[in-house]
């Protein structure tokens, strides 16, 4: 194996993914003897399948074929995680760091344990994440399986089948088969983490789709990642994306959030101080 545990970790998540385990609850233990290479090689801190550094690029992950993707009813994983579905998992291209503007950053991760191993099976588990922007929706149509999400300026909210103005789409698949009676909620919400630099003057965001849990303000689901590129690359303007985000991002991410943070000592000392670069008031939830 050429490079560090810790480098290829993630191509040895993708790799081991592909091999479709009978019994989905050994997704961790199978990988619990070189997650426990990685810590004792780099020190670093694990979650679940994911690593304290670097945690908001590992959250970029998606499934290569969502149509037969299931996420068990059996817990196994928290839902930020690749291992909560049964599914061949991508993370795609990550950009180095220094080529992407972080929107959103993990300020405290916990996972309970089904036993003594740190790197065995889970119960439970949470993600602390304070961000600068979210955007909001309000459902007009969805299915089962698909959501058509149109980003519109005139009134600063991610809306579904939008007419007129200036908008842009995103389809939004569930990260895996939703079970009978399970479907994307009325109200939605884009969580952006990171904003790339591309070729030709391009940006690419990168969010995840979020929807409440009922349980406690601030607490949601994870239900899929997405990305946009440019308007000739995927019906999507990145630029209007931008604009909704950093303009009417902050007001829409205080009226979802469980707690608004200005104190930035909070922030783990690892990103305290890039976190102090990009913005003074953050909005924290929780993902679950």
């Amino acid at each position: 194996m050429n490079g560090s545990f810790k480098d290829r970790w993630l191509n040895i998540v993708e790799d081991y993914s592909k091999c479709g385990l009978t019994l989905c609850e050994d997704k961790l233990v199978a990988l619990g003897g070189i997650a426990q290479k990685v810590q004792a090689e780099s020190g670093d801190e694990y979650f679940a399948g994911l690593w304290r550094q670097n945690f908001e690029q590992q959250l970029c992950w998606y499934a290569i074929s969502w149509s037969r993707a299931e996420r068990p009813r059996d817990f196994q994983a928290p839902t930020w995680s690749w291992a909560s579905i049964s599914s061949q998992v991508s993370f795609g291209n990550l950009a180095d760091a220094g080529d992407y503007e972080k929107w959103a950053y993990v300020v405290d991760a916990q996972v309970d344990l089904v036993g003594d191993d740190p790197f065995g099976q889970v119960s439970g588990g949470s993600l602390t994440v304070a961000c600068s922007a979210m955007a909001t929706s309000v459902a007009a149509e969805s299915s089962e399986q698909h959501l058509f999400m149109h980003i519109s300026l005139e009134n600063g909210k991610l809306e579904f089948a939008a007419r007129g103005g200036r908008h842009c789409s995103l389809v939004c698949r569930a990260d895996c088969i939703l079970r009978p009676n399970e479907y994307f909620q009325d109200v939605m919400y884009l969580l952006p983490l990171q904003c790339e630099d591309e070729s030709g003057g391009y940006k690419l965001i990168k969010a995840l789709v979020l929807q409440t849990t009922g349980n406690e303000p601030g607490e949601y689901y994870r239900i899929d990642y997405v990305e946009t590129r440019s308007l000739d690359s995927n019906d999507s303007d990145p630029d209007s994306i931008i604009e909704l985000f950093k303009v009417r991002g902050p007001a829409m991410a205080e009226a979802a959030c469980a707690e608004v943070i200005t104190d930035l000592n909070r922030f783990p000392k690892h990103v305290r101080e890039d976190a102090k670069k990009r913005s003074d008031k953050w909005y924290v939830i929780t993902i679950i």
